[in-house]
């Protein structure tokens, strides 16, 4: 399973539900989430999970990445905390995988290196 595709239902599927009045779907946007979470990792996570067949859910041995097979969860988790702003457990998250988010680019930044002539960066 790629961590977007989990990842990336949720906001349609509770405006689904609040449109039609039926839980269900909004059920099985959260499921995908929460399956994603029964991991117990939080903040950067892999990019491959094990098939939606095998329980329970688990992360693969795989890169991390802030782009694609990733990109769609992490925006989810902003803006399922702007859709729903009292469910602040989406912007803990969002802030943790925030914090994490210059362990990818290298070389590191620094405070001195903005002083010269700006360094090029890239996300790995």
């Amino acid at each position: 399973t790629i961590l977007s595709e989990a990842g990336s239902v949720q906001l349609e599927f509770r405006a689904l539900s609040a449109q039609t009045g039926q839980a269900r779907f909004r059920q099985a946007g959260d499921a995908a989430f929460e399956a994603i979470q029964s991991t117990g990792m939080v903040g950067l996570l892999p990019v491959y999970l094990t098939p939606p067949d095998h329980s329970p859910v688990r992360v693969l041995a795989s890169k991390f990445a802030f782009g694609a097979l990733a990109d769609s969860y992490y925006e989810y988790l902003l803006k399922q905390w702007l859709q729903s702003p009292s469910e602040t457990r989406f912007k803990d998250l969002w802030v943790s995988v925030m914090d994490e988010l210059p362990g990818l680019v290298h070389p590191r930044p620094t405070p001195a290196a903005a002083k010269g002539a700006p360094p090029k960066y890239k996300v790995v």
